[in-house]
């Protein structure tokens, strides 16, 4: 994952995540809170190891200053995701390399230059060019942050969706809502059940088509003996 914060009075932020078990690229855009309460909402439903890092030098404005980064590096620490400073890593690359990797008739003509900025820096850091298998494999999808219930690192914890609060060595999912949850199969099916705990629906009639969609496939004996 990266994140780029850009010069100006408006916390802006661009989040880029590279996904290599799904061969996806994520996306998001948009003018956080001076908390990162948005960054906080992205971290939760993606679940990134590893952040890189992009701040611009001279980042002065009215609200947080150049206490910005702090405040980024202090969520990063909060939700346990490690962090790398872009600095230690190219963010500069040949574009058209780059773009190599998205399939055919995937439409990036609209990526921001800080959104290229992130994924060269990304593709650079997890060399990228050097596996061939990567190429023209990945999916690119915006990560919306809006339609779904904000739920922080703090409710997470409080909830124990992934891990027990009591007891911190635990390993493993047991005992936990996503464990008493999962009879997924398939590690996609895994990672999307999370995605769902993580990123819950508001929107009553997509609720409603979700489930009509998991019945249907649990009433149908011959689709479910198939899968």
């Amino acid at each position: 994952m990266a994140i780029k914060i850009a010069n100006g009075e408006n916390n802006a932020v661009s989040v880029c995540f590279v996904d290599l078990m799904e061969f996806r690229v994520l996306t998001s855009e948009f003018i956080d809170s001076p908390l990162f309460s948005q960054v906080e909402q992205c971290i939760v439903g993606i679940a990134p190891r590893e952040c890189l890092v992009h701040v611009d030098n001279g980042i002065s404005c009215p609200f947080s200053g150049r206490e910005r980064p702090k405040k980024l590096s202090a969520l990063l620490k909060k939700v346990g995701v490690l962090e790398t400073s872009a600095s230690s890593v190219a963010d500069v690359c040949d574009w058209e390399e780059v773009s190599n990797i998205f399939r055919p008739g995937c439409d990036y003509s609209s990526l921001s230059q800080s959104m290229k900025r992130c994924l060269c820096g990304l593709y650079n850091y997890l060399k990228m060019t050097e596996q061939e298998a990567y190429v023209r494999k990945f999916s690119l999808s915006d990560f919306r942050t809006s339609g779904f219930m904000h739920i922080d690192a703090g409710a997470v914890r409080a909830l124990e969706l992934f891990s027990l609060s009591y007891h911190q060595d635990a390993k493993g999912s047991t005992g936990t809502v996503y464990g008493l949850l999962n009879k997924c199969r398939t590690a996609p099916g895994q990672r999307l059940l999370r995605e769902w705990l993580a990123r819950p629906l508001c929107d009553l009639r997509q609720i409603t088509d979700r489930q009509d969609v998991v019945e249907s496939l649990v009433a149908n004996s011959e689709v479910e003996f198939f899968l």
